[in-house]
This record gives structure tokens, sequence and C-alpha cells, in this order.
């Protein structure tokens, strides 16, 4: 039995442990109040963020009846996401949102963040330190609502927690007491970067939104007979169908539109250069930086930018591609097209399996099926697997294939291997007046580039030295962010293109039999290369395509940021309202 002074010693030593939490809890609390509303760029969105965070701090303390336990909670909690907003920010150039949450739990998504070493660091450590003090503060809390009769505390908590829930609400109403934020559109709070504000914002942009342009009769009249006249044309020509091969390269780019990479090494490569099958080719304008591969292949299949449709259309594969009505490839099956996908990880992956599905593809192989290693693929076994696809799928029926690929080769990191473990001569520190974190990530990226053109040499060779006719388009679907390092260098943009240079990649079409004479723009949106392809084979283009190349003609490679805005708003009116290309 526990003597009286050893009682009164072990409720001493709680009683100090229970305070010594208290203060730490506390702690936390402010230290995230610094670190999360204080940090945002102006009072009002100090005041909306703070107001948020009590509000939460109320919740949790209505619920647990723990007083420490709910300081560290809400702490914990704006620290974290704090924390994964600048990741985010750092890393992939966009902000933390709601929906990240929303779409991406239960995903493969940890793979890919798991690779760069400094996250590592962080996914292991966080979560422990945080469980760690949550358990803490759980068992030795003090315990406000412990006095009084057990129904009134009860009534007290609840009444507290619904008061919570509905302060909540209505300060994240847009109508609200914020609602100057609210008009001021969440974009605007991201380029200013306040990354909470952003995030709470968020809640309201899960829905995917259909741009709402409605037309005239007489506008689709317009759109209505300029598709059906180019329709019309295209099934006059009626050819052999060729062939089509499309390769997303991932992380991509020209470097040579570096002014820091100005050595031979930068220049030259087969990957973005013209050779005798090329057709067109020259920068194209992507929708995502630093990752978001999974948005070019929507943007590229589909011909619309997932941007359109809202921060939900952030989530393509998972919020958008249910409800696409026409694609490429489901154009090329109506043309009698067997339309087949190799994919590069593993197919659970951003819910690949079933977006390609959605997309039109009648097979779909991803690498645990060819035997590849998810995320450690080269270009040549990348090339290797879908040839070997491609015969597999050749030798069941002679119809004409669409195959569309992708690879990994260039993925980030580019700071993971020494400078000394490149080939020559790459670890030979061949940009002495950039920084060594610069050096070391454009070393690591030109090593991989020369590796990618000898497999792309081959690809294209085997699919393009034959008779058969064939096609074979490839590009560069986003600029890696070099663990932020990119934001430094200084990029040269193409000439004649006022947009933001971060964005220019590139793209190739080449073909080994003649095609029509094919446009160049000083850049070419990459929801225009369905377009290119289709034009390039001469097969006919349904209604939705045909006015899509109409619109790429008159806008001259742009897009949504075509300087012709009655032209675009009329183009989506038609597409969303009358076409309904999209549902």
């Amino acid at each position: 039995m526990m003597s009286e002074s050893g009682g009164l010693n072990w409720r001493k030593d709680t009683d100090v442990l229970s305070k010594a939490i208290f203060a730490l809890s506390v702690l936390v609390f402010l230290c995230a109040y610094w670190r999360g509303p204080m940090q945002e760029p102006h009072g009002l969105e100090v005041a909306f963020v703070s107001v948020i965070m009590t509000g939460v701090f109320f919740i949790i303390l209505c619920a647990s009846a723990r007083l420490a336990f709910s300081f560290i909670a809400t702490g914990v909690f704006f620290l974290l996401v704090s924390v994964i907003a600048y990741l985010k920010q750092t890393y992939l150039g966009n902000a933390f949102l709601v929906s990240d949450v929303y779409y991406l739990t239960g995903t493969h998504i940890l793979t890919t963040v798991w690779k760069f070493p400094h996250i590592r660091v962080l996914m292991i450590f966080l979560p422990l330190v945080s469980l760690a003090l949550l358990g803490m503060a759980w068992r030795y809390a003090w315990t406000p609502f412990h006095a009084g009769h057990r129904f009134r505390r009860a009534i007290i908590r609840v009444a507290g927690l619904v008061a919570s829930i509905l302060l909540m609400s209505w300060v994240l109403l847009p109508s609200g007491p914020f609602s100057p934020i609210f008009r001021k559109s969440m974009w605007v709070a991201m380029g200013q970067d306040a990354h909470l504000t952003s995030f709470f914002m968020s809640i309201n942009a899960l829905k995917v939104k259909v741009p709402n342009l409605r037309n005239t009769p007489e506008q689709n009249s317009y759109w209505d007979k300029l598709a059906s006249g180019i329709v019309a044309d295209g099934h006059k020509q009626d050819p052999a169908r060729p062939d089509i091969v499309v390769v997303l390269e991932e992380s991509t780019f020209d470097p040579s539109t570096l002014p820091a990479c100005d050595i031979p090494q930068c220049k030259n490569h087969g990957l973005v250069e013209p050779n005798a099958w090329t057709k067109a080719w020259g920068p194209m304008i992507s929708h995502v930086y630093g990752g978001g591969t999974a948005l070019s292949e929507f943007d590229v299949l589909t011909g619309l930018n997932y941007g359109i449709f809202g921060s939900a259309g952030g989530y393509a594969p998972w919020s958008l591609a249910p409800r696409v009505r026409d694609s490429l490839p489901l154009q090329l099956k109506r043309l009698g097209y067997r339309t087949v996908a190799v994919y590069t990880v593993d197919g659970g992956y951003m819910n690949a399996r079933e977006a390609y599905s959605d997309y039109g593809f009648d097979a779909f192989y991803d690498a645990p099926s060819l035997g590849l290693k998810s995320w450690g693929s080269t270009d040549d076994e990348m090339f290797a697997a879908a040839e070997r696809v491609y015969e597999q799928e050749r030798a069941k029926s002679n119809q004409p294939i669409f195959l569309m690929t992708k690879t990994i080769e260039q993925h980030g990191p580019h700071n993971i291997h020494p400078l000394e473990s490149l080939p020559a001569p790459y670890n030979q520190g061949l940009f002495p007046n950039l920084s060594p974190a610069a050096q070391l990530n454009l070393s690591n990226y030109l090593a991989r580039m020369d590796a990618s053109d000898k497999a792309m040499e081959g690809f294209e060779k085997y699919f393009l030295g034959r008779s058969r006719p064939t096609i074979v388009v490839s590009f560069g679907d986003h600029k890696p962010n070099f663990s932020g390092v990119m934001n430094e260098l200084k990029i040269t943009p193409p000439d004649g293109y006022k947009g933001d240079p971060k964005y220019i990649t590139y793209f190739k079409l080449d073909a080994n039999f003649s095609t029509s004479k094919l446009p160049r723009f000083p850049a070419t949106d990459i929801v225009y290369l369905p377009e290119f392809v289709l034009e390039a084979g001469r097969l006919p283009r349904d209604d939705y395509f045909a006015a899509t190349e109409h619109l790429r003609d008159i806008c001259k490679g742009l897009s949504t940021d075509c300087g012709d805005k009655p032209v675009v708003y009329s183009y989506f009116g038609w597409l969303f309202s009358d076409h309904k290309v999209f549902q």
C-alpha cells in the first residue's frame, strides 16, 4: 500500500507536471498564432484567421473538456497547416487548399513527397512530436468542466460547441463578416502569400464550377456552322489512319531557355530540336509548375484547361474525368482506333486507372503490370515496355493504335545525387557562377536529359523508321522546381510571348509521312495538342475539336489568356451550355 507521504508526493509531482504541460500548451498555441495568423499580409486576413483559430480552440475545448489539450491541439493543427502550406508553395509553387485534404487522403501522394529528404524528415518528426504532445496533454491536462452537476456541465459544453460551430460557419460565409476577403477572391489571396486565408477560403471551393457563360442564339449558330464546315471538310479526306504515339516527358523543359545554362551541354537536345521527321515544334504553355503531371494529362487528352473549373479542377482525375463527354481518345475511338495507355507508376496513383478509362482508353498498363519499378524506371525502360505493349496490341487486330505513355526519369528531386557521382562532364562543376544548390540541380537535370535524348532517339526510330504511317508527339509537361532553386534562375521567354515564362516547356510532332501544313505560334497552349494530332493525321474532327481548332488559330496558340476575350467567352458559352462537352 502506498504511504500517505508517497501519495502526497505523487499528487504533487502530477500537479507540477500538469502545470508544466499547461505552460507548454500555451507556448505551442502562441507559437502557432505567431507562425500562422500573424504572418498573413493584411490586418483583415490576420483577424479572419485569428477568429477561426479561436473558434477551433473553443470547439476542441467544448468537445474534450481539457484546457491544455485544446491549446496544444489547436496549436498543432495551425502549425501543421502553416508548414504544409509553406512546403507546397516552395516545392510546387501553389497554395495548400482544403481540397488537397479532401481529394488526396488515402491515395499514393505520399510516395511522391517521400522522395524529398527534407520533407521526409518532417513527415516522420512532426506527427511523432504532435502525438506525444497531444497524448500528454490529454492524460495530465486540467479539465475546466469538473465542477457542478453533470447535466449542467453537459449543457454548457453542448451550448458552447453549437455556438462555436455557428460562429465558424458565419465567419466562413462569403457573405459573412469577412466578405471583403471573399470578394477579392482566393486567387488574389494566394498571390499575396496569405497561406492560411487561402486554405480556409478554399472550403467554399470544393465544388466543380463549370463556366456559366450564355450565348445568344446567333453566337451558338456561328459556332455550329463553323464547326460543321470543318467537320465536313475532314470527312471528305478519309485517309488511311496513322498510328499515333504521345509521349509525356515528366518535369522536362528546354534548358537553353535559362541564360545561366549557356554551355554546349545545354543546347541541341534531341527532345526539343526538330529532326528530319518533325512537322511542328516549339515552346508549349503548360498550366502547372513543379508538379501536377496528372493535370497535364487531363489538359492534353481533353483539350480543356483544368483551371477553368475552379480550385476543384486541380483534382481533375477525381473531380473532372468522370464528367468528360469528349476527348482525343474518345474521338479516335470513334474513328476506329484502339486506345492504349502505358503508365509509369502504379495505376492507383492519382486515380490514374479510373481517370484514363473516363478519358476513353481501352487498355491501361501500369508499371507493376509491366514488371517495372514504380518511380524508378529510366526512359529506356519505359520506352521498351511501351514497344512491347504496342506489339501485343498490334497482334490482336489491325486497328490503328493510339498509344499514350509517360516517363519519370526527370522527376524530382534533382539534388540527391552528389556532383561527383554524375557521369562526365556533369561531375566537374560546369556552372561556377551559380550557387552550389543550383549547380547540383541543373547538373543532375542535364545528365538525365542526355539519357532521355538517347532513349527518345531509339523510340522514334522504332516507330518512324518503318513504312506504317505513324505520328509521334512528345512534350515536357512542366518545369521542375529544383527544390525551390528554379525560382532563383532567370528564364528567357519565347519571342513574341507575353506570359509567364515559368510555364513554358516544349512540344514536338514528328511523322513519317507527308502531313497537312501545321501552324506555328510564339507559344502553343497544351490544350491544342489534340488539334495538331488530328490535323497532322488528316483525321476528321468532331464539332468540339473543329471549334477548338478555330479558337486556336484566332488566338494564335493561346487559350484562356487569349486577348480576344469576347471570342473566348463565346466559345466557352457554346462549349458548356450548347455543345455540352463536359457535364
